[in-house]
Parts: structure tokens; C-alpha cells; sequence
């Protein structure tokens, strides 16, 4: 396997981040999911999905090199 180098801006290397920040903080919520004995469960697993959502849309937009910076961490 070949390795390539790559340049980012700040603005990508930020985002980068806040993705990689929003995944710890999803598994965080994931921990916390007991699905069926816990009114706390189906609330947990929808802030889950929405911040796996918000984490693939920000690596999108690195990858894609949009930077506009629409999609913020919650």
C-alpha cells in the first residue's frame, strides 16, 4: 500500500476534530443505552444517531472540501 501525503487548512484540521470529539461523545451515549427498562434509553439512542449523523456529514465536508462550516458540534 502506497502512502500519500495530504494538506488540509485549519479550517478541515478543525472539523477534523470536532468529529473525532463528537465520536467520543457519542460512545459516551452509547454507554448509556438499555434498551426496553429505560425511559432514558430511546432518548439516548436518538441523540446517539443524531451525533453519528453530524459526524459523517463534517468528515463529508472535509472530504469534499466544503468549509463552510454549516454543520456546527451540538
Amino acid at each position: 500500500m502506497s502512502s500519500k501525503q495530504v494538506t488540509i487548512s485549519k479550517r478541515q484540521f478543525r472539523q477534523i476534530c470536532n468529529a473525532y470529539i463528537n465520536a467520543v461523545n457519542a460512545s459516551q451515549q452509547l454507554l448509556m443505552v438499555h434498551r426496553g427498562d429505560n425511559p432514558l434509553s430511546d432518548r439516548a439512542v436518538g441523540r446517539l444517531e443524531d451525533d453519528m449523523r453530524l459526524i459523517i456529514q463534517q468528515l463529508k465536508e472535509v472530504v469534499d472540501g466544503d468549509t463552510e462550516g454549516r454543520h456546527t458540534a451540538s
